[in-house]
């Protein structure tokens, strides 16, 4: 088993990385300059409305839709702590919520060593994407939760541990924690770059989209049978304008068929996605045009579909609007299959 740590280890190794945050934020600070209160603020506003087209076994039908509404703040008092707060809408559920809201000591380029605490997303996947729709990869394992992140990174290498509540595999719904753990090393320059990375969660199901898939019992909670732990591995290449992505996300063992079927027996999910971009100038507007490919296994309980191939065209009509058109193709074994296209207007500062 990859990480067997139990609670009391990853409490240690927190610590561990914790301990010098805390020595150094104690320091006596050095004599600042005074400030307005609004240079220690950074807003960040984006807004993206579509229209959807979408042909299936049902039929076809269309629609728009905003599916995003974002308004956040960056807050950064000296250069030792820094907050972030995002409230968003979310088009899917229809929903307005808090998406960040979190603390940070520590991390840039005098200090290494961080911690991060509050509602935060887990340090486990990478889920880069030039397409509109989210790659499966990210609805299989990002998990946005309370908890805190401690780490370090220099000189391209990032080493980060996380804990954040979780589904107890026990039998309480939410009273128990997950963690894990994520480690990446990148590398730029104006020509070319590369990063490559991976991570491991204590626990799959903590992820939102499996937790919202799980099965409930008559009380209306969540009981796992055991903990599913998670593996994430990605790379990304850039060479001038062509840029290549590829991600994994693997469940590690088998849940029961009570909590997610697949096939009559428990499912073991799996999601892959690779992204080939190339970005140039069309008549003087940034242009980006991106080609996907991504495949799952054992993710129907999760309504995601085996297969998806998808084309993207992006252009920067001026600054902070863009307007994107993806068309994608999904399939699955059988008869099922699904076509998409879809229009973007974004803006954002």
């Amino acid at each position: 088993m990859f990480f067997p740590a139990p609670r009391t280890t990853v409490a240690i190794a927190l610590g561990l990385v914790c301990c010098p945050v805390a020595l150094w934020a104690v320091e006596p600070l050095a004599a600042q300059p005074p400030a307005r209160w609004t240079d220690h603020l950074t807003p960040e506003v984006s807004v993206e409305a579509d229209f959807c087209l979408v042909d299936d076994a049902a039929g076809t039908t269309s629609a728009f839709d905003l599916s995003t509404v974002a308004l956040g703040m960056e807050l950064r008092a000296g250069n030792r702590a820094s907050g972030r707060v995002v409230v968003d809408y979310d088009g899917d559920t229809d929903e307005i919520g808090m998406d960040e809201a979190h603390v940070t000591l520590g991390g840039g380029e005098t200090q290494p060593f961080f911690l991060t605490a509050g509602r935060l997303y887990a340090p486990f996947g990478d889920f880069s994407t030039t397409m509109i729709q989210d790659p499966f990869t990210q609805a299989l394992g990002e998990i946005n939760e309370e908890g805190a992140v401690a780490g370090w990174s220099a000189h391209g290498l990032s080493l980060a541990l996380f804990v954040s509540n979780g589904l107890d595999h026990a039998g309480e719904d939410r009273a128990d924690h997950g963690y894990g753990a994520s480690l990446e090393y990148e590398q730029e320059n104006e020509r070319h770059g590369f990063r490559v990375g991976g991570g491991w969660v204590s626990n799959l199901a903590d992820a939102d989209s499996v937790h919202g898939a799980l099965a409930c019992t008559a009380d209306n909670r969540i009981r796992l049978d055991r903990r599913v732990a998670g593996l994430n591995l990605h790379a990304g290449l850039r060479h001038g304008s062509l840029s290549l992505h590829t991600e994994l996300v693997a469940a590690l063992g088998s849940f029961t068929a009570d909590e997610l079927a697949w096939s009559g027996t428990g499912a073991r999910p799996t999601a892959w996605a690779s992204e080939l971009a190339w970005a140039t100038l069309l008549k003087g507007h940034e242009t980006t045009l991106a080609l996907g490919f991504q495949q799952t296994r054992e993710a129907a309980a999760l309504e995601l579909p085996e297969q998806r191939v998808s084309v993207s065209a992006a252009v920067a009509l001026f600054a902070g609007t863009t307007l994107q058109l993806e068309y994608a193709q999904d399939a699955d074994s059988g008869t099922d299959h699904r076509r998409s296209f879809i229009t973007r207007l974004a803006w954002a500062f």
